[in-house]
């Protein structure tokens, strides 16, 4: 049997059941790795021996009758800027170049404890900036649907990894579509929690001892489906599986099912979506209408131009944390004084109050990750600046304001794939909810993925 097909819950199955070893399914995905990472180069740090080591020790545990945990056996891979113990930790800069944490990030800590086998590292772009993914310490990742397509960023080498089935799933990060993007461009599911719910200390390019937790970004995960994110969301927070309200709810079981109220945001002069994507988006909102749940369109209680500066200005004063004094020297000083970013806190904190008691009368939003599928890797290179959406000449940093967006209000959201464009490229969209609501955002999700089935695989034959 070939594991780097199963999902993530098939996987703790086996091992718990003694079905298969946690040694045998390591094995089937170092071997795929060893065939196609050369031509993807997602997973640009290799950690296989402690890999061997951790599946070893989880056969060991279960030969004892010892508990395992709740990822026991598997695979799965960390985005490049989180501290890992004994690894490489760069952020695709070439000043940490050789710079090896003696610790884990608190999120790596939390997996270890979870009895899954980490196999590596996944690559970025060059301080987890642009749509790209690209570095001078490891050079390019391609989208393993097209060689010629970024895989986007700033988590592109987690969403390839997955893609190509390297990792089953993939510790990735999210201030404004890092998880989304990539993830709606691979082909893959991405989740980005409410804050909160996982540390993400101890990432570049922070610096790596700092305690402080980023006040926009999260730590989030990359996956095959929604329903190995829920899986993994219930075994990293420590929860135990409860009855969701969206139980029943989409599939055609006669038993108890309630409609659920959904609002379909689609594209504006302020948030533009290419054709593709939008059509996509409401062909899946017209297939939920006809099994009987209540779809209406969804405009937010503010301006959304004025909403995509204000983050823009919140996410750019958290990243100049991570600026040295050679890149801070470069930035405006005066948008990030004390008062400014102070007087932004405040707006941004009324704006979440709003939007959670407006989305009150919806289960889910429904709505674009991003403007358009994946570009030309040539297209978001660093000195672009205008990206074509349907023939519209518009500022290229404008494709990531969906997630942006859904990031600055605090939305947890999961991104799913839900169909191939003309050009045979993934297509993702959205599932949105109040913030707080995680699980139940994840059962949508998995519920609207089961009626929706799968899109297809890259063929990472054609790339060897």
């Amino acid at each position: 049997m070939d594991w780097t097909n199963s999902g993530v819950k098939e996987v703790v199955a086996a091992v718990r059941d003694g079905n298969a070893s946690a040694t045998e399914i390591l094995e089937d995905y170092i071997s795929r790795i060893e065939l196609y990472n050369t031509s993807v180069n997602a997973l640009v740090v290799l950690d296989f021996d402690n890999a061997r080591s951790q599946a070893q020790q989880i056969d060991q545990k279960r030969s004892h009758g010892e508990a395992l945990g709740a990822l026991a056996g598997v695979p799965l891979s960390i985005k490049e800027a989180f501290a890992m113990r004994d690894c490489e930790t760069t952020s695709g800069l070439e000043r940490y170049q050789g710079q090896i944490p003696p610790f884990d990030a608190p999120a790596v800590q939390v997996l270890r404890k979870t009895d899954a086998v980490i196999i590596g590292k996944s690559n970025v772009p060059t301080s987890l900036s642009g749509f790209g993914c690209t570095n001078p310490i490891y050079g390019q990742t391609k989208n393993p649907w097209s060689p010629e397509r970024t895989p986007g960023g700033s988590s592109g080498g987690s969403a390839a990894a997955v893609a190509s089935g390297f990792s089953a799933l993939d510790l990735a990060s999210d201030l404004s579509g890092s998880i989304r993007i990539p993830a709606s461009w691979c082909g893959v599911a991405g989740f980005r929690p409410s804050p909160g719910r996982l540390s993400k200390r101890s990432h570049l390019p922070w610096p790596l001892t700092t305690l402080l937790e980023p006040p926009e970004s999260v730590a989030g995960f990359i996956a095959r489906s929604a329903q190995d994110l829920a899986h993994t969301w219930h075994a990293v927070s420590g929860a135990t599986s409860r009855g969701s309200k969206f139980a029943n709810a989409i599939t055609a079981s006669t038993e108890t099912k309630r409609a659920l109220r959904i609002g379909l945001w689609l594209g504006t002069d302020a948030l533009p979506v290419s054709q593709s994507v939008a059509a996509a988006i409401s062909n899946v909102a017209d297939m939920l209408a006809t099994l009987g749940h209540k779809v209406e369109n969804y405009r937010p209680p503010f301006d959304e131009a004025r909403l995509i500066q204000l983050a823009r200005r919140l996410t750019d004063a958290e990243i100049s944390f991570g600026l040295n004094d050679e890149a801070w020297s470069q930035w405006d000083h005066d948008t990030f004084s004390t008062r400014n970013y102070l007087g932004d806190l405040d707006a941004v904190k009324g704006l979440r109050y709003r939007i959670d008691d407006d989305l009150k009368r919806f289960d889910i939003l429904l709505c674009p990750a991003t403007a358009i599928v994946a570009p030309m890797a040539c297209d978001v290179a660093q000195d672009k600046t205008v990206i074509s959406i349907d023939q519209r000449h518009v500022e290229l940093r404008s494709i990531a304001d969906w997630s942006l967006v859904t990031s600055i209000v605090q939305l947890p959201t999961v991104t799913i794939p839900i169909a191939l464009s003309p050009d045979k490229l993934p297509i993702a969209m959205q599932v949105a909810t109040r913030s707080g609501n995680d699980f139940d955002v994840l059962d949508a999700a998995r519920l609207i993925e089961l009626a929706l089935g799968p899109i297809g695989k890259p063929d990472l034959a054609a790339l060897h």
